[in-house]
């Protein structure tokens, strides 16, 4: 349970987005009724971060207008360092043109229920009034509700303490957002507290953080985050077991399943830097996976992906790289030396999929390989409900989808066959002028 703040009188207005079908009204906050019972055997994985006046503590602040004014060139992380922790800004300060985010996801292990969350620090909205401080948060439960939300915090604080981790803050006038990674980003927790909604979300990892090129994370290995031009990404978490608790509207919601958590920035905004996005996250048996696929937006035909399987938590299969053809393709294969992944869409089969969108996916087949050692796993995955979606123009969007996974590792007819949840979220911006967020680039 987050700290019950309370705020001075603003006249900044609460700026809020539903979307879709079914939504939730305001309620009368009962967080207070949950049993944590379920949350003490990670307790001790949870260690606080330091709040108080520590002089080896690093901290960023941030008010809801805070940027470089005009077109001006601002410091951008693009590789690790040892004085970087991955979860302090990546810009700082921030300018007109870029932004960056701390996203985590999750869905449960049945595939029926969903969630996302995301603080920004990001002012290419800022000509609408809100600022650059943004907290996305979006639930979709089994019983076919939702949730959602978009705040404009008054101020964003980033707080990283030495032999702890990091805390995030994005509050304003009614709310507050945290979240928490440790050090070694072993374990995570994300938390919201409003009128309407109280939320908390742990998650452990199943595997060390990576970078793009699927290096692993040691503490003391230094990589590249650059994923296209003047874009970036890291990834703490890969995938994670996840523990969610809400309440919303007199009902409280509490259940387990697979998730992860990403860090993604750019020089310039989503529209200039991609083209498109995939994204698969999913759990399996002792098996974890995570595939990304960036498509550009500068060259159309310039896509780097990379993809990382773990099995009970060490690394079995990595590609990653820059490939050339088309993104949005119904069958495509990344090769890196002698192994590959190939990532297939499917159609017409008994998942479900959008209403708004003209690629309309029922689920995926993702097929890794690796000859040498006579290696090879495949994985289908049948969407069961879309967690979020946003639509733009020409019948473009993105939507996340939760769904079941199946497959493993081909071996003879006897080789098991495993099943477990999945994320995986389809991205395609339109190709023509989106006059809400034009092309900013420059030189």
């Amino acid at each position: 349970m987050l700290e019950n703040t309370k705020y001075p009188s603003t006249n900044f207005p609460r700026r809020k987005m539903r979307k879709l079908s079914q939504f939730l009204i305001p309620f009368t906050a009962i967080f207070h009724a949950f049993s944590t019972a379920w949350l003490e055997d990670w307790s001790a994985a949870q260690r606080p971060l330091l709040t108080s006046n520590e002089t080896s503590c690093l901290t960023s602040y941030a008010t809801r207008y805070d940027m470089v004014h005009g077109r001006n060139h601002v410091p951008i992380v693009t590789s690790d360092s040892a004085d970087w922790p991955w979860e302090q800004p990546a810009i700082s300060p921030m300018n007109s043109t870029a932004g960056e985010q701390w996203e985590f996801d999750g869905v449960s292990e049945d595939g029926t229920r969903a969630f996302i969350f995301g603080v920004y620090r990001d002012p290419n909205y800022a000509f609408l009034g809100t600022g650059n401080l943004r907290a996305y948060v979006e639930f979709v439960f089994d019983d076919g509700s939702r949730y959602a939300v978009v705040d404009y915090a008054e101020e964003a604080i980033l707080t990283t303490c030495p032999g702890t981790g990091t805390r995030g803050v994005w509050r304003g006038p009614g709310f507050v957002y945290t979240f928490d990674v440790a050090e070694d980003m072993s374990t995570a927790q994300w938390a919201m507290e409003s009128s309407e909604m109280n939320a908390t979300v742990v998650m452990k990892s199943l595997s060390r953080a990576r970078y793009p090129d699927n290096t692993m994370w040691h503490g003391n290995i230094q990589g590249n985050m650059a994923v296209l031009p003047h874009f970036f990404w890291a990834e703490p978490i890969p995938t994670a077991e996840v523990k969610v608790q809400v309440a919303v509207q007199s009902k409280m919601y509490s259940w387990t399943g697979v998730g992860g958590h990403e860090r993604l920035w750019g020089a310039f905004n989503w529209r200039t830097c991609l083209r498109s996005l995939k994204i698969v996250r999913l759990q399996a048996g002792p098996f974890s996976l995570s595939l990304w696929e960036f498509g550009s937006g500068r060259d159309s035909n310039m896509t780097f992906s990379s993809a990382a399987m773990f099995e009970n938590g060490e690394k079995v299969f990595g590609v990653a790289g820059i490939s050339r053809g088309n993104p949005t393709a119904e069958i495509e294969e990344v090769k890196e030396g002698e192994k590959s992944f190939t990532l297939r869409k499917l159609y017409g089969g008994e998942g479900i999929t959008t209403e708004h969108l003209e690629d309309r996916v029922t689920g995926i087949e993702i097929c890794l390989e690796q000859p040498n050692q006579q290696l090879a796993w495949v994985f289908s995955v049948v969407f069961k409900k879309v967690g979020f979606e946003y639509v733009l123009t020409e019948g473009r969007g993105g939507t996340g989808y939760s769904g079941i996974v199946t497959g493993g590792r081909i071996e003879d007819s006897s080789a098991q066959e495993w099943a477990g949840p999945a994320f995986v979220e389809i991205m395609r911006l339109p190709d023509g002028d989106w006059w809400l967020l034009p092309d900013n680039y420059f030189e």
